[in-house]
């Protein structure tokens, strides 16, 4: 299988936040101290040279991308203050605004108190909605199809039992 090389993708991760990935010298601090890695799983430095090499689609289909919580503990021990706990945290961050549709996870990610706001103000329009159409459903008589014409029912060939 052959990848396809993104040379600035490092640097697509300083618009989340991990600001000093390119000091990572893969020493093996961070992999070492983390309670979370196994003998398959080296994270995060084999997620930090995949950014570093440009490996646009293994980063993101790695399943050690979503295995960190953040504790900060490799970053306590880098010799070189890369900041790995930083650089998971903007990966996932890259991983989900790279996934959203319309870029909304930018506005999450890149703008949390913007995205805040929009999330409160999107549940409060939805709760509204909800609210005014509180109204008791009729269980007699349901029209499943009340909005399209009989005629146009027909011609699309679709059977109502009534």
């Amino acid at each position: 299988m052959t990848s396809r090389v993104e040379p600035n993708l490092l640097y697509e991760f300083q618009k989340f936040g991990a600001l000093s990935a390119e000091k990572c010298i893969n020493c093996g601090n961070c992999t070492a101290i983390c309670s979370l890695t196994s003998e398959n799983d080296r994270f995060p430095r084999q997620i930090i040279r995949m950014a570093q090499l440009g490996l646009k689609d293994e980063l993101l289909g790695s399943k050690e991308l979503w295995m960190c919580y953040n504790c900060g503990q490799c970053s306590e021990t880098c010799p070189q203050q890369a900041e790995p706990a930083n650089f998971m945290a903007a990966a996932r961050c890259y991983a989900v605004s790279h996934y959203a549709p319309f870029n909304i996870g930018v506005l999450f990610c890149k703008y949390p108190l913007l995205g805040g706001l929009f999330a409160i103000l999107l549940t409060v329009f939805f709760g509204v909605f909800l609210y005014s159409e509180r109204m008791v459903m009729a269980t007699d008589n349901l029209k499943l199809f009340g909005f399209l014409s009989r005629d146009l029912i027909h011609n699309l060939g679709i059977v109502i039992m009534v």
